[in-house]
């Protein structure tokens, strides 16, 4: 559920926003306080849907450009780490 949750965020604004608009939710039904059957699993499939729909819809690459972000994660651990630049 936060992970989908997370993917819309991205997909709607290019960002995941903290805390989480839905955090009281998640942590209902991280609590187990919730009704899978009846509330948790319905809202999960509407999420989906909407996910998948967003997906479809979405000019993001279809593959990450692994290259250049071992390149940027290199670069910065090495600038924070040791100064360099």
């Amino acid at each position: 559920m936060r992970a989908a949750i997370q993917t819309k965020d991205i997909l709607l604004n290019g960002t995941i926003s903290y805390p989480l608009r839905d955090a009281p939710f998640l942590l209902q039904v991280k609590a187990g306080q919730l009704d899978y059957t009846n509330e948790v699993a319905p809202a999960l499939e509407s999420l989906m849907d909407e996910v998948e729909r967003l997906v479809n819809e979405s000019d993001l690459p279809e593959k990450v450009d692994k290259e250049y972000w071992n390149i940027f994660l290199c670069e910065t651990l090495e600038k924070s780490r040791f100064g360099v630049s």
